[in-house]
């Protein structure tokens, strides 16, 4: 990936940031709380979906592959859960207070993004297996 690229990436990104701050700005709280809703919807309901979709529709990934991707996934929860657990009872924290973050790695779509950006088309059909079965 050529430098150009990179900073064509990093103005779209802060253009993003920016856009969200002149919206918490322009408007009022309640009406800039719907907008940005509205966006997130948009974005968790239809966009990452298709996302998901495309990246696995046209890849290389098979049975075999998506399985063991799919089974790392189940073993990352199963840990983060454990993990979760024994936080709660070493510290006295709510099991319920941890264990999402935990063991769900709030990274969510980032993920996905940053393979796309890294490594192109190339793993994003295991990080598309990995974040379906995680979500």
């Amino acid at each position: 990936m050529d430098i150009i690229n990179i900073y064509i990436i990093t103005a779209k990104i802060s253009g993003l940031i920016i856009f969200g701050y002149i919206i918490s700005k322009a408007f009022n709280q309640d009406l800039s709380r719907k907008i940005i809703k509205y966006i997130i919807n948009l974005l968790w309901y239809i966009l990452i979906p298709v996302f998901v979709i495309s990246s696995v529709w046209g890849s290389d990934i098979y049975g075999i592959s998506a399985g063991y991707v799919a089974g790392g996934a189940v073993f990352a929860v199963s840990a983060g859960i454990l993990i979760s657990f024994l936080i709660s009872k070493k510290k006295g924290i709510p099991f319920k207070d941890i264990a999402l973050p935990v063991a769900f790695m709030n990274s969510g779509y980032l993920g996905l993004t940053l393979n796309k950006l890294v490594f192109n088309d190339a793993d994003m059909a295991p990080a598309a297996v990995y974040n379906a079965v995680v979500a």
